[in-house]
């Protein structure tokens, strides 16, 4: 139970879908139930969860990294895409701090590096294969 009342504090990203959240409650040693910024809530695989804000480490980013880039929509909602870096920002001009992140739609996206979390290859692609995937449909029962 220590478990669940800690977890309860960290915001989270789960990876399909991409949207930031906050867990609630572990209900078991492999699933969580989210409630999503957008107001939904659902239980998602842990192994979809990674923690976001509060004393994270912030590795220096290289070309190739792979990271999710936070999108931020019109609306207010912020989600989490998986992305590579493939550029740098510009050491010699200050006023130059933005990373280019070609994202799993092959669209480029510049982020400051606050907005970049850097993740393993093997989360990237599994979170690209759950965003290219259909939906699960649910029994209409």
């Amino acid at each position: 139970m220590a478990l669940a009342m800690q977890v309860n504090k960290f915001p989270c990203i789960p990876l399909a879908p991409t949207s930031a959240g906050v867990v609630k409650k572990c209900v078991s040693p492999t699933h969580a139930l989210v409630s999503f910024r957008y107001g939904d809530t659902k239980v998602v695989p842990t192994s979809f969860i990674t923690p976001v804000g509060g004393a994270m480490p912030c590795p220096m980013l290289q070309v190739g990294d792979y990271v999710f880039a936070k999108i931020v929509i019109p609306k207010g909602f912020d989600f989490y895409v998986p992305g590579i870096v493939i550029a740098l920002p510009n050491q010699d001009a200050s006023s130059e701090k933005l990373y280019t992140v070609l994202k799993c739609n092959n669209r480029r996206e510049f982020c400051p590096r606050s907005a970049l979390i850097k993740i393993s290859q093997n989360k990237y692609a599994l979170s690209c294969s759950h965003i290219k995937s259909p939906p699960v449909q649910e029994d209409p029962k």
